[in-house]
């Protein structure tokens, strides 16, 4: 099927319980991406940076988890960053080129964070540093769950950059939750599905950020073993409520001179 913007997408049959998707082809002409088959679909993700970097290398594996609305194709890092590391930074379902599935489920922070798994498993990642935008904070803290619990995978660390925490955290994912999911066949068009998956991606974040158990969740995955790093964009200093909350656990916060909340782009 042909969209109104010129990219392809299939439609494929899934089981019983997500019986249907819908897939965007990207086409040829792009090394850098690779796909992933999971439970809840496929997959998109960008390896970016020197793959020689040796497994024993610290700083040679990191995994980049945007937000919503955003995809590998606005989130890739700098040149400078890539000489001796290698970036691994998935296009979430509904975002990028990743598959377009036709119910809610997939969109669930937990199911991204499975579905991520997936691919530190399909690439052999047996230590990996996280850097987590907004949305793909709550996503890192299920990640470094799983990680836990299946001991494959160790965590070295994770920058939780302006990641949800509190209901305060939501207001642009409220106003995308309140305007409701428009209704999606297999015969939907691209932005359509689109907007369904974002809706439900946003749906599922402000049901988490509201269960205030995301800043203790950190906290353990802390006292865990794993180092987590708070970044803030200076020009939102003041801005949001999880920073005062964050001052109330004392928990330290860097502050990115001259960025906003997409800090990593300024």
């Amino acid at each position: 099927l042909a969209n109104a913007h010129g990219r392809s997408v299939s439609v494929v049959p899934r089981s019983s319980t997500h019986r249907w998707q819908v897939r965007c082809m990207t086409g040829g002409g792009d090394d850098s991406l690779r796909e992933a088959s999971t439970k809840f679909g496929v997959m998109n993700y960008r390896v970016l940076g020197e793959e020689s970097a040796s497994p024993q290398s610290e700083g040679s594996k990191i995994l980049f988890l945007h937000g919503l609305g955003s995809s590998s194709e606005t989130c890739q890092p700098p040149q400078s960053l890539l000489s001796g590391s290698t970036f691994f930074v998935p296009d979430f379902f509904g975002h990028g080129s990743s598959s377009l599935p036709l119910d809610p489920e997939p969109y669930r922070m937990a199911s991204l964070a499975s579905s991520v798994y997936d691919i530190l498993q399909r690439e052999e990642i047996s230590s990996v540093f996280i850097i987590a935008h907004s949305m793909g904070g709550p996503v890192g803290i299920e990640l470094c769950e799983l990680a836990l619990a299946n001991n494959k995978t160790r965590i070295r660390g994770m920058i939780y950059e302006e990641g949800n925490l509190d209901e305060g955290d939501c207001f642009g994912s409220k106003k995308l939750a309140s305007k409701g999911a428009p209704p999606v066949g297999p015969e939907s068009s691209e932005p359509i599905l689109r907007k369904f998956g974002q809706h439900a991606c946003a749906t599922d974040l402000v049901k988490v950020s509201c269960t205030n158990d995301l800043l203790p969740r950190l906290l353990h995955l802390k006292s865990s073993g794993i180092p987590v790093w708070f970044a803030y964009g200076e020009k939102n200093r003041g801005r949001f409520s999880s920073e005062k909350l964050l001052a109330h656990h004392e928990q330290p916060i860097t502050f990115i001179p001259e960025g906003g909340h997409s800090m990593h782009a300024d």
